[in-house]
């Protein structure tokens, strides 16, 4: 098996195991313990055993389960992501093995993801977005954004989310609460923001299906940067190929594998990276070392981090009245059409050489900042 990883020794005990891909950590656990830097893809049960682990960070990448962790020293697990379809939380749970995650931390990254797809689509129509609608499903940290974002470009915004309202959730008064099958028939874009969950009360698991994808207005746009599961794939593809409704799609089923046909086919296409500002990055890597100074008493050095983020300066709320201004900006900024052309160019590939370049496109994905 391959295993590349660096380690830098120190006379202390905490053996601290960080995903290559998450930036800023090892410099700031340099004088916290031992620390190992991993492959999320390749990472094992053995290399944890072999290493000490007790502390182990992750992305999206490494699946964090009994597989992978019984019979090790690992009692904490934090994860640099929103998302935690990765983590079996209650294999953790049962096993006294602490959890965080960075909920929230890319939020505004995919947000502008999101306001640059409508923009674009937009334009490539030809009309204003002022006046459309827009249907936010899931109103979580990410739904919250892109609905403030989308409402100051003046859109009409929906939004649904069973959980919230079910807890009697206040909305604001710039968006209107639709149940689920209302807004294929009310919106011109739909944008998903869910966690992929597979049982229970609000499962995900497929919940943008046939009846819910062939109820989408002609012409009107899908942006999907939620995960894979979310989505009906299969009768997305179709309502492409016939060409009745456009569709800007960041997550797939299987990654690394990705279904090439729906890439091809797609206005915008990226290997899950819309979430990738550095930004928001740097933001997961703060909400890991503060959760790991909480779990341990003990600090870490942020300042790195600390200072990145001094940088960021949001956009204008006056600025919103531009949706060209807006456009160019993230164009110049966030540079999606490039991730496209980037993601496009690997489709030719052998299935396996195409699965090792999707995880390099995001391994070496490019400092990009954060505007709105």
């Amino acid at each position: 098996m391959f295993f590349t990883y660096y380690r830098e020794h120190k006379n202390l005990a905490m053996n601290i195991f960080i995903d290559e891909n998450i930036p800023f950590l090892k410099d700031a656990f340099h004088n916290v313990g031992n620390v190992t830097l991993y492959n999320g893809r390749t990472l094992s049960n053995d290399d944890l055993i072999a290493g000490s682990c007790e502390y182990l960070i992750s992305r999206s990448t490494c699946k964090v389960n009994q597989t992978l962790i019984k019979n090790t020293k690992v009692k904490f697990v934090a994860t640099a992501t929103s998302g935690i379809d990765h983590i079996d939380t209650n294999y953790l749970q049962n096993n006294n093995i602490s959890f965080a995650s960075a909920l929230g931390s890319n939020a505004n990254s995919v947000a502008e993801y999101v306001i640059y797809c409508i923009l674009n689509w937009s334009k490539l129509k030809g009309h204003l977005v002022e006046g459309k609608a827009i249907g936010v499903i899931g109103y979580g940290n990410i739904g919250k954004l892109v609905a403030k974002h989308a409402s100051l470009l003046g859109l009409k915004v929906y939004v649904n989310d069973p959980p919230l309202k079910d807890a009697d959730f206040e909305f604001p008064d710039y968006v209107e609460y639709k149940e689920l099958v209302e807004l294929p028939f009310l919106c011109d874009v739909i944008t998903n923001h869910v966690p992929l969950t597979k049982v229970g009360k609000y499962a995900t698991d497929n919940l943008l299906d046939e009846k819910f994808l062939l109820a989408m207005n002609l012409e009107s746009l899908l942006i999907h940067a939620s995960r894979g599961g979310v989505v009906d794939e299969n009768i997305l593809l179709d309502r492409l190929i016939a060409e009745e409704i456009y569709a800007c799609v960041d997550v797939f089923i299987g990654e690394p594998d990705f279904n090439t046909e729906l890439a091809e086919r797609a206005m915008l296409c990226s290997p899950h990276v819309a979430g990738y500002s550095f930004d928001g990055k740097v933001k997961g890597s703060l909400m890991v070392a503060e959760a790991f100074e909480m779990h341990t008493s003990i600090k870490t050095d942020k300042t790195d981090m600390l200072r990145q983020l001094s940088f960021y300066t949001p956009l204008e709320e006056h600025h919103y009245k531009d949706g060209e201004y807006v456009l160019e900006l993230l164009s110049k900024k966030r540079k999606f059409d490039i991730d496209t052309k980037n993601m496009l160019s690997i489709i030719p590939l052998p299935d396996d050489e195409r699965r090792k370049a999707f995880d390099m496109l995001r391994k070496k994905y490019p400092v990009r900042r954060e505007s709105l």
